[in-house]
């Protein structure tokens, strides 16, 4: 039986080719389908998932994990209470495929049992998903504070939790912050001119 070299060397690089698209290629994050939210009630949530935050950063495809409270009455309300608890953010940061900017927190310690310091990320969505309010959480040292390995992740996610639940609606410092800050237009419209302004 004679060999055709040729023939083989082609099969192998074939095979290793298909190996190596399909092992390299980007997978696709899961997402929670579109969620039936019912009635939407004040200061709550239905339930808090972790899902996939994916982000290109210079052509690079991160995934990152994100605390998603779906079905909140307003999807601002980890930005409140955020607010409500540490003052105005740090840094706004408008990502390309987000109609809203995400807030930005360094070095709060959000968690009363320890002294560790937290970045918080917080936003929310009104979408085809439905209405939610979501954060990511790094430590003092960089890591994920919302991987399944994290001992942050359970404290971390009840906390978020209990802003949303305790949020105080007469409250509206927050409101006029964000929205003289994301949407000047929507901010006049809802308060008018401030103080002094002409």
């Amino acid at each position: 039986m004679r060999i055709n070299y040729f023939l083989l060397v082609v099969l192998c690089l074939a095979i290793t080719l298909s190996f190596f698209i399909l092992t390299c290629a980007p997978k696709p994050a899961v997402v929670v389908d579109k969620v039936d939210c019912g009635i939407y009630k004040r200061n709550n949530y239905k339930f808090v998932s972790i899902e996939p935050y994916i982000s290109i950063v210079e052509g690079d495809t991160i995934t990152l994990n994100q605390a998603v409270y779906w079905c909140t009455y307003s999807s601002l309300y980890t930005q409140k209470g955020m607010f409500d608890q540490f003052g105005k953010w740090d840094e706004v940061i408008y990502p390309e495929n987000k109609n809203r900017p995400i807030l930005f927190w360094e070095n709060r310690q959000l968690l009363e049992e320890n002294n560790n310091t937290f970045d918080v990320y917080a936003w929310g969505s009104e979408d085809e998903f439905g209405t939610y309010s979501a954060v990511m959480v790094y430590d003092e040292n960089s890591n994920d504070a919302l991987t399944e390995h994290s001992p942050y992740k359970q404290a971390i996610m009840e906390y978020f939790g209990h802003l949303i639940k305790s949020n105080k609606e007469d409250n509206d410092l927050f409101y006029r912050a964000y929205w003289k800050m994301a949407d000047p237009a929507k901010y006049k419209l809802l308060y008018g001119k401030d103080k002094g302004e002409k």
